[in-house]
């Protein structure tokens, strides 16, 4: 059973449409490799900041299997979020539309998983240690608003379902539900999925090598997507509110190199 329907983001999260840009808070070093190699990264669930990121029941190491770029949806700056995620309050968050790579298809909302959306770049490759299998895709799950809970049912989901000669794994909930303290940052996201949503053979190699990502691990912890190089006509950077004179020039120089038509504002926050 998956929770994370289009019937529970409109009824349950009050969610009316998957909004036209989305905020990104991060480092001055992070957005100049964002503008130098039109790439955006994306980051295994197991290594970011909290620890109880998608835990499954019946899937060991299932967050391994997900890789994310996470986002915020309100437009009002938030000092908790440049505390988190901008060392010493000094660097930068990034206006983006959603529609953010090669194509700029628009995320279209289905019934099983929320939004989804495809992209004409180059393929990504998610491999494992052998004999297990990897994926190569071009889909991206999102962006979709993370759901914040204390309901176990949430923060434990189930990925499969076995039947006498069959297993059905479900990926819809991975990654989509994180603990009530996390709730201040007001979650988008963008999920890459390590292995299919599908029916497979209940047999040995199911069993004992495709879902023991203990011993068959998936060996990349980030996955570089490239960036439709449009969106650097109207992406917008506001700077940290601490940012320092000399910092706000290494940024302007990134700037003029590099997406010289990208909107500059200061933060409107004043802190000592």
């Amino acid at each position: 059973m998956s929770y994370y329907t289009d019937d529970f983001m409109f009824d349950v999260m009050g969610i009316e449409e998957i909004p036209d840009y989305l905020f990104h808070y991060t480092s001055l070093e992070t957005l100049a490799c964002i503008l130098k190699y039109k790439t955006l990264r994306f980051t295994r669930l197991d290594k970011v900041n909290d620890r109880n990121e998608a835990t499954s029941k019946d899937l060991e190491h299932a967050n391994t299997l997900v890789f994310v770029s996470c986002w915020m949806g309100n437009d009002s700056e938030s000092i908790p979020m440049w505390n988190m995620y901008t060392s010493g309050m000094n660097g930068v968050r990034i206006k983006a539309p959603t529609n953010l790579f090669p194509g700029r298809e628009k995320p279209v909302v289905f019934e099983r998983g929320g939004a989804r959306l495809g992209y004409n770049g180059d393929p990504y490759v998610i491999s494992r240690v052998e004999p297990a299998f990897g994926l190569m895709g071009r889909s991206i799950v999102g962006p979709n608003k993370v759901h914040y809970s204390n309901d176990p049912r949430y923060l434990h989901v189930s990925c499969k379902t076995t039947y006498q000669d069959r297993t059905v794994l479900d990926f819809s909930d991975l990654g989509m539900f994180k603990d009530l303290g996390w709730s201040y940052e007001e979650e988008w996201r963008y999920r890459i999925l390590g292995m299919l949503d599908a029916d497979y053979p209940n047999d040995k190699f199911l069993n004992e090598v495709t879902l023991d990502l203990g011993r068959y691990p998936v060996t990349p912890e980030h996955i570089d997507i490239k960036l439709d190089e449009s969106i650097f006509n109207e992406i917008e950077i506001t700077t940290g509110p601490k940012m320092t004179d000399s910092q706000f020039i290494l940024l302007e120089a990134l700037i003029e190199k590099y997406a010289s038509k990208t909107v500059v504002n200061k933060s409107s926050l004043k802190i000592r």
